[in-house]
């Protein structure tokens, strides 16, 4: 596996203090109360991408826009570094939510995705059988 060295944090803020993120470029990561990593991004302005996901405006924070607690934030001014940072650290860390640039354990999340899919057919289609059986009882004596 690459090794690469990210960057420490730079500011590390709870949800109620956003606006002492700055506006500047980099990665975010964000975390549940106990510290557990819900998801990582980058953004060309950390303050505004931040407050997007807290809210929950945005559709893939929606799910998890309530269990924000904190922030942490490393300012990286390249873009192909904050790319680069992101892709490794979402595969080296796996967040609860990330789930596009995933290499290490995109076959589980895949896999999973689809015994759900396929369950939930099978539900559906089991819903249906029950509903156009018509239960008929025909005599033992009956000839045609």
């Amino acid at each position: 596996m690459i090794k690469i060295d990210v960057p420490k944090e730079d500011i590390a803020v709870r949800v109620n203090n956003i606006e002492l993120i700055p506006r500047k470029s980099g990665i975010y990561l964000l975390y549940e109360e106990d510290k557990n990593l819900l998801y990582i991004g980058k953004a060309e302005n950390l303050r505004d991408r931040v407050k997007v996901h807290v809210s929950g405006q945005d559709f893939s924070s929606r799910k998890f826009s309530r269990l924000i607690q904190s922030i942490s934030c490393i300012f990286v001014s390249c873009p192909m570094e904050r790319d680069i940072y992101e892709t490794y650290m979402i595969n080296v860390l796996k967040p609860s939510f990330n789930t596009k640039k995933v290499y290490l354990y995109e076959s589980e999340i895949m896999k999973n995705r689809r015994l759900k899919r396929r369950k939930k057919i099978e539900e559906e289609n089991s819903l249906r059988s029950e509903k156009n059986v018509i239960d008929i009882n025909i005599p033992d004596d009956f000839s045609l």
